[in-house]
């Protein structure tokens, strides 16, 4: 008797673990069952945050549909969000790509600016050289004439008072060249110190401008990247928000009620399995609940005693006996058909 009742309460433990197992998955992955009510699916897009997370700043693809949840209040902060890290992520793509536009044109752009101010400079220079430049010609023709004057072509072959007339002007040529390269050096820092006044050609003048809303469009990119991923953890704080009220939505007793609906194949749908893994798990429990309870059926001992009218078996057979002695029947009579209606219990 208690092996018969042992059967029954496995079935029944059954059912309990199994809505157990259900409520372990659910606290793991909400978003693996679905409840249906008036405002719809109570869905936790994990996948959804797996695909925010991941989601390329560069790219001008939409992030992936939002799906509808039940809680309110929560779903309307994460929809905001969702929406601000969608329209951000969009300003940033056009941002990126016109400063790769831009990246690309500096890049040939700075090589022309470059020569048109290096060639400033060198005028610059050179006009201060100038003078200089001047003086070493005409002192160089007077060494010339010195040279013709004599009629000879070396100053060796010159008298010693010519010697001593193109020495005085060789020692003025070295003077001159030392004051050229000592105003060359005053010049060149003077361009180091003044960039900006040999930037002032059109072009030179646009370069600039590109220049700086390069640096200014590097700075806005920045800050959206910055912004962006600050939006991307307020809304993964969000869903975890969601998640925790929405651990709330069900209990273990509930999922008690949906797995007696598995095993009966009885439920109502509003509870419902929401990914492949837990409809094989809910499968599985329907298969083995029908094999148990066919089981249980065919485990069901032929002779057991019913009870009717509040006698049990042996009674009615001895009612039967008395019965066949007051009518008297002979014993092998008697006794054959007390066997042959012992064989249906049910009669008995």
């Amino acid at each position: 008797m208690l092996y018969k009742y042992l059967k029954f309460l496995l079935f029944a433990g059954s059912i309990f673990l199994m809505a157990a197992i259900y409520q372990s998955i659910y606290q793991l992955r909400p978003d693996y069952f679905r409840i249906q009510g008036s405002a719809g699916y109570n869905l936790l897009p994990i996948d959804i945050a797996e695909a925010v997370i991941n989601f390329p700043t560069q790219s001008t693809e939409p992030l992936p549909t939002l799906k509808r949840l039940t809680r309110e209040v929560e779903a309307a902060h994460i929809r905001s969000i969702y929406s601000d890290v969608q329209k951000k992520s969009e300003a940033l793509s056009l941002k990126e790509h016109q400063l790769d536009d831009l990246i690309k044109r500096e890049e040939s752009d700075y090589t022309a600016f470059q020569e048109l101010q290096q060639k400033q400079a060198d005028d610059f220079v050179s006009q201060r050289k100038k003078p200089f430049e001047d003086k070493l010609n005409i002192l160089n023709l007077e060494l010339k004439s010195i040279l013709e004057s004599e009629g000879v072509d070396d100053k060796e072959k010159l008298s010693n008072q010519k010697k001593i007339q193109y020495a005085d002007v060789n020692a003025e040529i070295l003077q001159t060249k030392v004051h050229q390269l000592q105003v060359e050096i005053v010049a060149g820092d003077y361009v180091l110190k003044h960039l900006i006044e040999f930037q002032q050609t059109p072009e030179q003048q646009a370069y600039i401008v590109r220049s700086r809303n390069l640096a200014r469009l590097e700075k806005e990119v920045g800050k959206a990247k910055q912004e962006i991923w600050a939006k991307r953890a307020e809304f993964l704080e969000a869903l975890s928000q969601y998640r925790t009220k929405s651990l709330e939505a069900l209990t273990y007793w509930d999922f008690v009620y949906f797995s007696v609906g598995a095993t009966t194949t009885a439920a109502f749908g509003d509870i419902t399995p929401n990914h492949k893994w837990v409809r094989m798990l809910v499968c599985a429990q329907v298969l083995a609940s029908i094999i148990f309870v066919g089981v249980l059926i065919n485990n069901l001992p032929q002779n057991q005693k019913w009870k009717r009218d509040g006698h049990d078996a042996s009674q009615g057979q001895k009612m039967l006996e008395q019965f066949l002695e007051q009518q008297a029947l002979h014993i092998a009579d008697r006794d054959r058909l007390i066997k042959e209606l012992s064989e249906f219990p049910s009669f008995l």
